[in-house]
């Protein structure tokens, strides 16, 4: 009986151990699954916070994009609207220029005429003589304006674009200092053609040859007697031309400005000549138009130096 009672005892306590380790087990597995539970819970919290950080973020981001994209848009519909305008404006203007310059060329005409008459006439004193002779000048300053002006208009329109060809430049400089030799010679100016001969430009020979005649007629104008103007070709610059002077020379505050179509030319030459404000403005364009640029150095008493610099024919 003893035995029969002690392996009851036995089995009695295997089970109870049996029973408390899985109990221990079970509640262990609830305790780490009320872990996890609140993990996950935290987790959970912590994304919905950051999900809806996020959403007010992006909002905010969404706001501040459709504020850019209207001022965009409202900058854009203003940019058509001024282009428009520039655009019309520059019509009425070369339309204007195109006008006017007719309606100056046919009076002008007819005064240089009747001044042509005039003095192959043999009935002038000297008096009357030098006074025809100032108003043919005066004529023929006004044509070469008239006809600057419609050329600034047009490059600036790309209307004409130049037709480049090899060009002879010691030919087309003595041809240009020819058309000046008589204004040159009024204020004894030397004009010096230092251009090697067989020296060739890739450029528009006429727009050059307009570039060139600008230029020297503008050293002609600040220059005293015994001066001189010379052209030449700089130095290891083959596709470059320099009209160089010993005038008056330019202020260095100037030299800037000198080129640009608004600012216009005021000062006098050492004959009391005045400029318009066309004729560098029209070379700079001319220049530009080939795909050059021009380049001033200039020291006040002593002269200035004006290069056209043109592409390489191949670069």
């Amino acid at each position: 009986m003893r035995k029969d009672y002690r392996d009851i005892s036995d089995r009695t306590i295997t089970d109870a151990n049996t029973v408390n380790r899985s109990l221990i087990e079970k509640a262990l597995a609830m305790r780490c699954s009320t872990y996890l539970s609140q993990i996950k819970a935290s987790l959970l919290t912590d994304t919905i916070y950051e999900i809806d950080n996020t959403k007010k973020i992006l909002s905010s981001i969404n706001v501040n994009l459709k504020k850019e994209v209207n001022e965009r848009k409202e900058a854009e519909a203003k940019l058509r609207d001024a282009l428009i305008e520039v655009e019309r404006t520059t019509k009425l203007k070369d339309r204007f220029v195109v006008l006017v310059s007719h309606d100056l060329k046919n009076p002008l005409h007819i005064m240089q005429g009747n001044l042509d008459l005039l003095r192959l006439s043999g009935d002038l004193s000297d008096g009357e003589r030098e006074l025809v002779e100032n108003g043919l000048a005066a004529c023929r300053n006004m044509a070469k304006l008239i006809s600057d002006i419609l050329d600034l208009s047009r490059i600036q329109a790309g209307r004409i674009k130049p037709r480049c060809s090899f060009v002879e430049v010691e030919g087309l400089v003595a041809e240009v200092f020819e058309d000046l030799q008589s204004i040159a010679g009024r204020k004894d100016v030397n004009l010096v053609n230092e251009v090697p001969a067989g020296i060739t430009l890739y450029a528009d020979e006429r727009f050059l040859a307009q570039a060139l005649t600008n230029l020297v007629d503008n050293a002609i104008k600040f220059c005293e007697a015994e001066d001189r103007v010379r052209v030449f070709v700089p130095e290891g610059e083959e596709s470059s031309l320099a009209v160089a002077d010993t005038g008056r020379g330019i202020d260095a505050d100037r030299v800037a400005q000198l080129l640009g179509q608004e600012s216009e030319t005021t000062t006098l030459g050492t004959d009391g000549e005045k400029g318009s404000g066309v004729g560098l403005s029209l070379v700079n364009d001319i220049v530009m138009a080939h795909g050059g640029e021009i380049e001033v150095d200039s020291t006040p008493g002593e002269g200035s130096t004006f290069t056209i610099k043109l592409p390489k024919v191949g670069v």
